[in-house]
């Protein structure tokens, strides 16, 4: 999911690869023909968003054992406004989408929020035969009867015969008195509704399925139960006569991997998903650098060219060149990798590190962009041939409080100063560095010694701020 959720900001084409060719989209409350094959939705997206899908704002994923529920934002306002009305809501729209064996999409509701289908200039009701605001006691019932451990009222939401799944977890139960039972035990988190991508309001979305008499209700919430570890969730509510018949339980991807051990996990649709490869990361070359081949993704001869020279500057100091599998290029086809404004990223998977340098690949030829290219490569060369010693003195000797600690600021760890100092080592233009303006040539040089046991080459010195 969170591979699909990259995709879901560069490219419908990409998107699209993680519906199985048979896919089946069902516009919410029944507005249109579903949506049927990979082939109509790609159209159908492109019409909703525009190929790059640059306004659309993806969000976050929820997983349980068969199935998946994925926010995003619709950019578009498809309601034309009446002459001096209020402008109603954009519609935040909620993925439903159940999940074949192989980790395809094989069929998709689109639930829309609450919000907007009570906006004042577009009224729900008069559309889909019921009261959307008759959900809104029933959320706030039930996150107040969960909160507080009141086995009573979480009883008091639910159908005599009602039932409620949460497979990641191995739940499963049936009946008013049993789920209030499971309250008193597994109650008590304090959950609050989660705000939808963008600031768009609560996550609550709803789905009338056809001329059937329940609502289906989709809550986004997170829940802090005091153990140091709160997760998100999304609860599927199907509302009758105001109160639940069925409930399922769907949990946030991110908070499932920093909270719940893996090895607890019960096998799912993800077991034996082939994650398809990204469509905007592609091999575009490979380079032969100081004796090592290097592939090149998204790039040109230009960026070709900047590899090639970056690596040689490596044995030009008598240094062996960092074992690097690719250097891919490119803000856009990489948001994760180069969130948050930053220029690179190197990682460290294996024997062989992956570098991302979120450049502008028609121009490469600038001294920033060979020392974002150098400090990068500096992190794979350090993370092959450095020991926790020379980390320990590099620390010490700078006046730095750690090495590579995450509470440590990111322009105060010893890891990403240790990297400036060998791109201006390695370099050969003036480099803007903060961290090191204040150092002396003799400084930078004996930081330099120490690092790499070896000799900068010609740098400009001092560096500038």
């Amino acid at each position: 999911m969170a591979a699909r959720d990259l995709a879901g900001h560069r490219s419908v084409a990409e998107l699209v690869r993680f519906d199985s060719p048979r896919t089946v989209h069902l516009l919410c409350c029944n507005q249109g023909e579903p949506i049927k094959g990979r082939e109509a939705l790609a159209d159908f997206l492109s019409m909703a968003f525009g190929e790059s899908l640059e306004e659309g704002t993806m969000g976050r994923s929820y997983v349980d054992v068969s199935g998946a529920v994925v926010e995003y934002r619709f950019p578009a306002d498809p309601v034309e406004r009446s002459s001096g009305g209020t402008p109603p809501a954009e519609p935040d729209e909620a993925q439903v989408s159940e999940i074949a064996g192989d980790g395809g999409v094989t069929q998709t509701l689109h639930a829309t929020s609450l919000q907007f289908l009570e906006s004042p200039v577009y009224d729900g009701r008069a559309w889909y035969g019921g009261d959307l605001r008759a959900a809104r006691p029933v959320i706030d019932r039930y996150l107040s009867a969960w909160s507080r451990r009141d086995a009573a009222a979480v009883g008091g939401l639910y159908a005599e015969d009602a039932t409620l799944l949460d497979s990641l977890l191995g739940v499963r139960l049936k009946g008013r008195s049993v789920i209030a039972s499971y309250d008193a035990a597994h109650g008590g988190a304090r959950l609050r509704p989660s705000p939808v991508p963008a600031g768009g309001g609560p996550a609550v979305y709803a789905y009338w399925s056809g001329y059937q008499s329940h609502l289906n209700v989709f809550l986004a919430y997170t829940g802090d139960d005091g153990n140091g570890c709160p997760g998100g969730a999304v609860a599927r509510l199907q509302i009758e006569r105001g109160r639940i018949v069925a409930e399922r339980r769907y949990h946030d991807v991110a908070s499932m991997r920093r909270c719940v051990n893996r090895a607890q996990l019960p096998d799912g649709w993800w077991t034996h998903a082939a994650i398809p490869p990204p469509v905007q990361d592609q091999v575009t070359g490979t380079v032969t650098a100081a004796g090592r081949q290097v592939e090149v993704h998204n790039g040109t001869a230009g960026a070709e060219k900047l590899v090639r020279w970056a690596m040689a500057r490596f044995p030009a100091a008598r240094l062996g060149a960092p074992r690097v599998a690719f250097v891919a290029f490119g803000r856009d086809a990489h948001p994760e990798q180069c969130s948050g404004g930053t220029w690179g990223m190197a990682v460290e998977p294996g024997s062989s590190a992956r570098v991302y340098l979120c450049l502008r690949v028609d121009r490469t030829t600038t001294a920033f962009q060979r020392s974002v290219a150098l400090h990068e490569l500096a992190h794979a060369w350090m993370w092959q041939n450095l020991d926790e010693e020379v980390q320990r003195q590099f620390v010490t000797r700078v006046g730095l409080p750690g090495w590579d600690a995450p509470a440590i600021p990111w322009e105060k760890r010893g890891i990403e100063q240790a990297a400036d100092v060998i791109a201006w080592g390695l370099g050969d233009d003036p480099l803007r560095a903060q961290e090191l303006s204040t150092r002396s040539c003799a400084e930078l040089t004996a930081m330099f010694r120490l690092l790499t046991g070896a000799a900068p080459l010609q740098p400009s010195c001092p560096p500038l701020g």
